[in-house]
């Protein structure tokens, strides 16, 4: 497979996960969210998702940032439990701050600075519009400002 292969794969995964989600259940606070409203024998399909979309970006750039960004986001998803236990919580929280920085610096190093703008300032215009969905709007725009960035370096 090359690195196109392996985006498009993780974007599949994300977004399938995504509209099965707030298809079933609506918007929610925040992505993570979603693993308490799954039943039992579903709570997988969280962490396979936060892997399925972070390996094969790992894979796709080859570059260490992406890597260390990859493994926190893993960590995101082993995490997943993030409402009943501080450890837990903190593993969780440290995955996603620092999985997305890193994803963004990635792309500023690599030239890509101009989505990474786009969506700070989306993100904190947003923080300040909707209180209750707020967070997954800014993780949702995150993840496809890095993959539709990623996407547009492998294409052209």
């Amino acid at each position: 497979m090359n690195p196109l292969h392996y985006t498009l794969l993780s974007v599949a995964i994300f977004t399938v996960y995504l509209v099965f989600v707030v298809s079933r259940y609506g918007l929610l606070a925040s992505f993570s969210d979603s693993y308490y409203k799954l039943p039992d024998r579903w709570k997988f399909l969280f962490y396979f998702t936060l892997l399925g979309t972070a390996i094969p970006l790992m894979i796709a750039t080859s570059h260490w940032l992406m890597f260390l960004a990859g493994i926190a986001i893993c960590y995101t998803g082993a995490a997943a439990g993030f409402k009943d236990d501080p450890i837990t919580k903190s593993v969780h929280f440290a995955g996603v701050f620092i999985g997305f920085p890193l994803a963004m610096l990635y792309l500023c190093l690599i030239g890509l600075w101009i989505p990474v703008a786009f969506t700070t300032a989306m993100s904190i215009a947003y923080w300040f519009i909707d209180r209750e969905t707020r967070i997954l709007f800014i993780e949702v725009l995150c993840y496809y400002t890095i993959i539709f960035s990623l996407l547009l370096t492998q294409i052209i």
